[in-house]
């Protein structure tokens, strides 16, 4: 009986050579509260992709984007990541900025209450 090699010999060595990859994205995603949080993203992911040449590498990453844009495996993984490392993040770690002009009103004793409950809550 012949001895299964666990190496196969590669007959086109050479042929394809490794190549960094660096892969920007930006997620978004909405928080269904009263304000309709809106939550954007950015980071990127560094990967490594085998390929004939540049251009193949940017073929392979092509068709990639196109049907891991339609996947939820990259969104299950990017959530789980935000699980994992928001417990870690500080208020020393966060950058606060205003973006519109405020909105002032006037409100009775009874939306007061609530108001009050409300923000008593969030700070627990």
């Amino acid at each position: 009986m012949k001895k299964l090699n666990s190496h196969p010999k590669r007959e086109n060595k050479g042929l394809y050579k490794p190549y960094a990859v660096i892969k920007p994205y930006t997620i978004s995603l909405t928080i269904n509260d009263e304000h309709k949080t809106h939550i954007t993203l950015q980071s990127k992911i560094n990967d490594f992709r085998f390929a004939k040449n540049k251009e193949d590498a940017l073929k392979q990453l092509e068709a990639e984007n196109h049907y891991s844009s339609k996947s939820t495996s990259y969104i299950n993984y990017i959530i789980k990541y935000l699980n994992d490392e928001l417990d870690k993040v500080t208020a020393e770690d966060v950058d606060l900025q205003f973006t519109e002009m405020e909105e002032v009103k006037e409100i009775n004793k009874k939306d007061l209450v609530k108001l009050e409950e409300k923000m008593i809550g969030r700070d627990c």
